[in-house]
């Protein structure tokens, strides 16, 4: 409808309507041949993992407010740690989508190139403007995530890259 109902109706067609409505308009990632973006669920361990994160329906946000799902993650982070042959020092956290991990991994860059500026005057109290250096072919959460941390559009630098898109060398 144009406008929203007055009145709810208890679900009374819901269904037809996903079915009439949203259905056709719908990119089906779960479908087998789509390879775009980032599917999930497609298998039934990751539907029942889903169901049962929904069900508890926890947030991770950190330690005090969740310590068994805190535990797990670190968990997690240490097998594949071990599977990738890294460091025992190595340390991460999970994050839910490539735009959440790139605006993380530009926060941390910004935080420890700047010595913590965040804790004192903020991006703006540094001599220097920081620069993110990233290739013309980088995921668009490069640019999103470096506009959040606040290092304004006109510090991203864009690199060519040569014929194996490896970046070239800045001038």
């Amino acid at each position: 409808p144009a406008q929203a109902p007055e009145e709810g109706d208890g679900g009374a067609g819901l269904l037809e309507d996903v079915q009439r409505i949203v259905m056709p308009g719908l990119t089906h990632w779960q479908h087998p041949s789509f390879f775009g973006f980032f599917p999930s669920n497609s298998e039934l361990s990751s539907v029942l993992g889903d169901m049962l994160c929904t069900g508890l329906g926890v947030l991770g946000l950190s330690w005090e407010s969740s310590p068994a799902l805190s535990e797990i993650e670190q968990t997690v982070v240490d097998w594949t740690r071990q599977l990738f042959g890294l460091p025992e020092q190595f340390r991460g956290s999970i994050q839910d989508s490539a735009s959440s991990s790139t605006l993380i991994a530009l926060l941390c860059a910004r935080e420890r190139a700047t010595d913590f500026a965040l804790a004192r005057g903020g991006l703006q109290a540094e001599e220097a403007p920081l620069i993110v250096y990233a290739s013309r072919y980088a995921h668009s959460s490069v640019e999103k995530g470096a506009l959040l941390a606040g290092f304004g559009r006109q510090n991203i630098h864009w690199i060519d890259t040569g014929q194996n898109h490896a970046m070239d060398q800045p001038h």
